[in-house]
């Protein structure tokens, strides 16, 4: 499991800094292997905010949940944004991290898992807590799970992390084309649509929203992106 950067041991430290660079480069070379082949099956139908703009880090990219795959969809966008995130992390259930037939990859793309119980939601967050103080971008899906119906509800975790990382830019991210797929479908024919929203900071969109209001806020964020 890649660790996060310590402050107080310099050897801890060095440890994860040279695990950042693993991970920056195993992305990297992942990326320039598995985007050509993507792109030239799937063809997906693109969509760039015309107000795009190079978010400050960190960033929490945050997507809309319709498979298991749904994170593949970083490895179809240009290099020129996807360059912007690195290196980048991925929140994952802790029963999916674990199945032998996924684990190998997961690790390798920067996935970690999230603890099935704590004593607090801040005791489930904290590894995320810390990847975001050391300016890593993390990959949420803000629904928590798979959504197969047409009122997506906003899981506290998201609500909770935004709230705590004033700091940070969120990247709205909304896919369509990939309801009820599996990994078969994806190399046949599907028709996807990936739209990348305008970058926004989580002190712009916290302000003066209730934990209610906050919801539709990243609801209409990944749902309409501008």
């Amino acid at each position: 499991k890649l660790t996060v950067i310590a402050i107080h041991s310099p050897t801890t430290r060095n440890d994860g800094l040279k695990a950042t660079r693993i991970l920056v480069f195993t992305q990297t070379l992942s990326y320039f292997l598995i985007h050509p082949l993507l792109n030239f099956v799937i063809k997906p139908n693109m969509k760039i905010s015309k107000r795009w703009s190079r978010p400050n880090k960190p960033i929490i990219i945050m997507i809309n949940h319709q498979s298991r795959f749904d994170w593949f969809v970083l490895f179809l966008l240009d290099w020129n944004i996807v360059s912007n995130f690195l290196p980048i992390r991925v929140m994952i259930s802790h029963n999916e991290y674990y199945k032998p037939h996924l684990f190998p990859l997961l690790f390798a793309l920067g996935g970690y898992p999230i603890k099935k119980f704590g004593s607090s939601l801040d005791d489930l967050l904290n590894p995320t807590y810390e990847m975001l103080k050391n300016k890593q971008t993390i990959l949420i899906f803000p629904e928590g799970r798979i959504i197969r119906r047409t009122n997506p509800i906003i899981q506290k975790g998201a609500i909770r992390l935004i709230r705590k990382h004033k700091d940070a830019s969120i990247v709205p991210i909304r896919i369509a084309g990939l309801k009820n797929k599996s990994l078969f479908d994806i190399f046949t024919k599907i028709s996807l649509k990936i739209t990348l929203g305008k970058p926004m900071g989580c002190r712009e969109v916290i302000t003066g929203n209730s934990d209610k209001k906050l919801s539709k806020k990243i609801i209409s964020l990944i749902y309409f992106p501008k």
